[in-house]
């Protein structure tokens, strides 16, 4: 899972970047290459040169880059292993339940009775 985040993240940061002035891309992604990589928060310390306007705008992209590319691979890890165990457990209860047979005898396949010994459920 660690590197579907990892590449979503960063999917989703070069489209973020693109919607940064040129000068301010390859920092923005490196920046973010970076905070990947340690436990930094995304955005935090992103420029802090910069005037206020550009510098909000970098630090709301380096988030929402972070936050896409953790739901995009969440859904990409967890939703098949849903789905297999979804499909295991309709699989498990549409199984009939048969008596057991003795070994070496081939007896067709009887279903066990759903009645107690005095006839009642």
């Amino acid at each position: 899972m660690q590197a579907r985040i990892a590449t979503a993240t960063a999917e989703h940061a070069v489209a973020a970047a693109a919607h940064l002035p040129a000068r301010h891309r390859q920092n923005f992604l490196d920046h973010l290459r970076t905070t990947g990589e340690t436990t930094g928060t995304p955005g935090s310390d992103l420029l802090p040169d910069l005037p206020t306007g550009p510098s909000r705008q970098m630090r709301q992209l380096a988030v929402q880059a972070a936050e896409n590319g953790l739901t995009q691979a969440t859904k990409e890890t967890l939703i098949p292993l849903i789905a297999v165990l979804v499909l295991g457990t309709l699989a498990g209860a549409a199984m009939r339940r048969t008596a057991p047979t003795p070994a070496g005898t081939s007896q067709p396949e009887t279903r066990l009775p759903l009645t107690t010994t005095k006839g009642r459920l």
